[in-house]
């Protein structure tokens, strides 16, 4: 199975911009809207935590901001199954390495290598965190086999700015989507296109099933998620009909399938893939920035705002996708551009608009 980094629709906020010319692309919801409150009195989850996390305080900080000129300008964070930390940057993505389960404060990440890139997004990674792949320039598709420091190749140079691009499970093919509503299948090795399909609107949030025997796409302007088979037969088709909000950010698959996560300004609202029906609403005080799952399908991270004590400031919400509860509330000092779980689903990374990296335990802490 793939790991995508789902979140970043803050970081990818320029499709707001390009897409708005038609809608977005994994763009930061429209925040012209009256907030949703979380209610008073937050419930706590007890499926996974014996209380609610409530912290103020970090287990480890990361400021890199003052760092090397491709580590500079980070707008997105991918937390890879083999406990290493993609972070991409205005001018490249670099891996850091020692983050492994059972974090000490003491056992904060080192820098490991980079590679140079022209501002990347949808950074992607392979099921076991050796394959990194993403877009450079709106336009080139890169893929860097991270066991070896200089094995950056350019795939493919799409024809019009790519809005989705996902990894299949086995690391053989990537397939990506544009804005001329192509869906293009791409050899790895080869660099050839296996398969190519004209579709009559452009797709994002693209996604392989576990087993690679499906592909999803999600079209923001209707509000649906379409599954194909690899051979580009219309497997099912989910829908949310009744979004309180007319703008769709994305809709975003948990690691096995079971649970898309719809997110329309301040709203998530969880469905049942199998049977499409809408189970959890996830409401916000104003749009959501950005958005990932963790590896044990349960848990959900969000980024939002938080009123408290008269005051308000930035937060992370991790939610329990099967209640509805809240597992944690994570303040931050500064606005949130993308988070990130760990492998073992027990703590977050998460990265500020000043490049800062913050790494929070989600295990319950007495304070």
């Amino acid at each position: 199975m793939k790991k995508h980094l789902q979140t970043g629709i803050t970081s990818r906020i320029s499709w707001i911009i390009l897409g708005f010319l038609i809608i977005s692309c994994n763009g930061t919801p429209n925040q012209a809207t009256a907030p949703v409150v979380l209610p008073s009195s937050i419930p706590i989850a007890t499926s996974t935590q014996q209380q609610l996390v409530h912290s103020t305080t970090p287990l480890i900080s990361l400021n890199l901001a003052g760092g090397d000129s491709l580590q500079r300008g980070l707008n997105a964070a991918l937390w890879l199954p083999n406990g290493k930390l993609a972070l991409s940057g205005a001018n490249g993505v670099s891996l850091y390495q020692g983050l492994q389960a059972g974090l000490r404060a003491q056992s904060a990440p080192s820098f490991q290598t980079q590679a140079a890139a022209e501002n990347p997004t949808l950074l992607t990674a392979a099921a076991d965190g050796s394959g990194l792949t993403w877009v450079s320039g709106q336009r080139k598709i890169m893929f860097w086999d991270t066991t070896q420091s200089d094995a950056v190749s350019m795939i493919v140079e799409s024809d019009s700015p790519v809005t989705g691009l996902a990894l299949e499970p086995d690391q053989t093919e990537l397939v990506y989507s544009n804005l001329n509503g192509s869906l293009i299948f791409q050899d790895i090795g080869s660099h050839e296109i296996t398969r190519k399909w004209e579709l009559t609107s452009w797709l994002n949030n693209l996604s392989f099933s576990p087993d690679g025997q499906y592909l999803a796409g999600t079209t923001l302007s209707d509000f649906k998620v379409t599954i194909y088979s690899q051979t580009g037969e219309v497997i099912k088709q989910l829908e949310w009909g009744d979004a309180v909000h007319p703008a769709l950010s994305g809709a975003f698959f948990s690691p096995n399938w079971q649970k898309v996560a719809w997110v329309s300004r301040s709203a998530v609202q969880l469905m049942d893939v199998a049977t499409g029906e809408q189970t959890v609403l996830l409401n916000h005080e104003d749009a959501v920035g950005t958005i990932a799952w963790a590896s044990d399908n349960h848990l959900l991270a969000t980024s939002s705002i938080l009123s408290q004590n008269g005051t308000v400031t930035a937060a992370v919400f991790v939610w329990n996708a099967d209640t509805g509860l809240l597992s944690a509330i994570l303040p931050m000092p500064t606005p949130v551009q993308s988070i990130t779980f760990a492998p073992d689903a027990k703590s977050l990374a998460v990265l500020d608009v000043t490049g800062e990296v913050r790494i929070w335990s989600l295990e319950a802490q007495n304070e």
